[in-house]
């Protein structure tokens, strides 16, 4: 192979990865067809729910509430 380089070991993973997994996407399509399922919530692990980026961007974006509105 004579690599010499970091460089030519990353460019030459990714110039044969793209296309090699693009054709056997290709390839495995037709015996696994997307199909659509009901959606459901996501599953909590040891009692904790793990957010993901963009519902913890979301949570911190929030305005804070300065007040309670709790109707005791």
């Amino acid at each position: 192979m004579h690599v010499r380089s970091l460089f030519g070991i990353v460019f030459g993973t990714v110039l044969i990865w793209i296309p090699l997994s693009l054709f056997l996407n290709a390839i495995t399509f037709r015996y696994k067809a997307p199909i659509l399922k009901k959606w459901e919530p996501r599953k909590e692990r040891k009692g904790r729910h793990y957010r993901s980026l963009f519902e913890w961007l979301y949570e911190r974006d929030k305005p804070l509430d300065m007040f309670n509105k709790k109707d005791d």
